[in-house]
């Protein structure tokens, strides 16, 4: 497995950990800030379900392979378009 592939999950799981970890232990919050959070760990989630189905990185609309320099930036990306706003914002 290629070394940035394995970073990639190593930080998926981290944010999986973190994020399960403060809705578990966090001070009531806003509905807004708890939508947030429980969608943000459902992507995690996803994408690490993903991996271990050895489809990561495939756009879930063409089939087509999302580049791995978009996923380092937005690992929980699920499609090639929504990977290309990586592009926008860091160019």
């Amino acid at each position: 497995m290629d070394d940035k592939f394995l970073q990639i999950e190593r930080e998926l799981r981290q944010t999986q950990n973190e994020l399960s970890t403060y809705l578990s232990h966090s001070p009531p919050m806003n509905a807004e800030t708890l939508s947030y959070v429980k969608q943000e760990l459902e992507d995690v989630n996803r994408a690490l379900i993903k991996m271990d189905l050895g489809m990561y990185g495939t756009c879930e609309q063409s089939g087509k392979h999302i580049p791995l320099s978009m996923l380092s930036v937005l690992p929980t990306a699920r499609t090639i378009n929504e990977a290309k706003w990586v592009q926008y914002f860091c160019t």
